[in-house]
């Protein structure tokens, strides 16, 4: 994230995790703060807007996501495989074409690359 690195600037590190910018995101805020001067924590308040604006999206994507899951006999399946979640079973199955034109699992296989070579 490039606001942990503009507080890192100052001497202010987290460790490179997404819930830790909520830490950072507090001490931006924390008038009482002193080692931010106001000048950057000025600046870096649009930064903070931001990552609230994308979390706020990316709520709305998941939840969006999970209604189509549940609508999804095929998602769920594929969520019962360890590693698929909601995008990756959600992003399968919308691009997938019908199990039936694979002969077998194998040639589902070599689609399934052919097809994610071909859009990069």
């Amino acid at each position: 994230m490039r606001s942990a690195a503009n507080l890192a600037e100052f001497g202010i590190i987290a460790p490179n995790r997404a819930h830790n910018i909520g830490l950072l995101t507090k001490l931006i805020e924390d008038e009482d703060f002193e080692e931010l001067p106001a000048v950057a924590r000025h600046a870096l308040r649009y930064l903070v807007e931001q990552l609230r604006e994308v979390k706020t999206k990316l709520f709305r994507i998941h939840r969006d996501l999970m209604a189509v899951v549940k609508r999804s006999d095929a998602c769920q399946r594929l969520m019962t495989i360890p590693g698929v979640g909601v995008v990756t079973a959600t992003a399968l199955v919308s691009s997938m074409r019908e199990p039936s034109d694979f002969k077998s699992g194998r040639h589902f296989a070599a689609w399934l690359v052919w097809s994610m070579w071909l859009r990069g």
